[in-house]
């Protein structure tokens, strides 16, 4: 983790049941991201560093629900990582980017583009 700061990009990823803000029901794979935010938050502050949470949706649906979804998942790990350490408030942002973004993109909500469905972090100055 220390080595994403100073890259200014974490390699965590959080993935999301298609179309809302709740984590997939794989516990080899969600059963981690506790211990994530709480290892970001831990960092945010050891290293005085602002974050973009960063909110992404896959290719189905309109857009603008795409968009508005997006924004929602960030919202929600920016909520996580805050009620883990309240003073994490002005250094984090949440920022939600549809499906502008996908890695995958085939837009067939399965097991296939989960990796679309995500929210990252950015790293960036105060």
């Amino acid at each position: 983790m220390k080595y994403g700061f100073a890259a200014d990009r974490l390699s965590v990823r959080l993935l999301f049941k298609p179309g809302t803000t709740q984590f997939i029901d794989d516990p080899n794979i969600s059963g981690s991201y506790p211990m994530w935010l709480s290892q970001i938050a831990a960092q945010v502050m050891q290293n005085k560093a602002c974050i973009d949470v960063v909110g992404h949706t896959s290719n189905t649906g309109p857009a603008q629900v795409n968009e508005r979804l997006s924004v929602l998942r960030a919202q929600f790990i920016k909520d996580l990582l805050q009620s883990a350490s309240p003073s994490l408030a002005e250094r984090l942002k949440a920022i939600g980017v549809g499906s502008r973004q996908s890695i995958v993109g085939t837009g067939r909500d399965d097991s296939s583009d989960a990796i679309d469905r995500r929210v990252d972090f950015n790293v960036r100055s105060c």
